[in-house]
């Protein structure tokens, strides 16, 4: 039955070892034709978890398989009039050949004015006390959002009645991906506040 099968493959994601099983179902699922948006979403997520944990050399070729084919089934279902509505919700946001489309203030600007007549918490209260900041980012994928180079503008502001929280600094970061796991990064940030300038050299790992 469909459902059995998404839920075998679904259940592959858990089971380890078993790349003979998860090779199976995921042979199974190439024949599969998703009936609707949840169906695919269901697909390409259990197929994304096995391409990205793979438990053979072979699983991992059938995951990159099946997962370059849902564009088309994206354009089939959208052709058949399907509701594609679901595809769309943050938890599956980001397949392929679905358009992404975010809020402006989502991850790139956000604005924060705070009045508070008991900054510190310390339980007396007196004039209030003004703080006002934000941020606004920028990102720029020269090869597209699958390549490996990303240039990030970064600017950071805060006026505050409170001398010693404001700031007022700028950065532009270059990172190269060298795994999924592993970049390197180059980054200019500049202080306004303290006039000062700074070259940083380092990496971001993560296990």
């Amino acid at each position: 039955m469909r459902s059995d099968l998404l839920f075998r493959l679904e259940e592959e994601r858990r089971l380890r070892p078993g790349a003979r099983a998860a090779e199976e179902a995921l042979e199974s699922a190439l024949a599969f034709v998703p009936r609707d948006a949840t169906e695919l979403a269901r697909l390409h997520d259990a197929a994304l978890c096995l391409r990205v944990y793979p438990q053979s050399p072979r699983v991992l070729a059938l995951a990159e398989t099946l997962l370059a084919r849902v564009p088309a089934h994206v354009a089939r279902l959208a052709d058949e009039g399907a509701d594609l509505a679901p595809l769309d919700d943050p938890s599956v946001a980001g397949i392929a050949g679905v358009p992404v489309a975010m809020p402006f203030s989502h991850a790139a600007a956000s604005w924060l004015a705070r009045r508070d007549d008991d900054p510190f918490f310390t339980g007396r209260r007196g004039r209030k006390t003004a703080t006002d900041g934000g941020f606004a980012e920028l990102n720029y994928f020269p090869l597209g959002q699958d390549g490996r180079w990303v240039l990030t503008a970064l600017y950071n502001y805060i006026d505050s009645d409170l001398v010693e929280v404001r700031r007022e600094n700028a950065s532009l970061t270059l990172t190269y991906l060298l795994a999924r796991n592993l970049k390197v990064l180059g980054e200019l940030y500049h202080d306004f506040e303290r006039d000062d300038d700074r070259l940083l050299l380092g990496f971001v790992t993560a296990f």
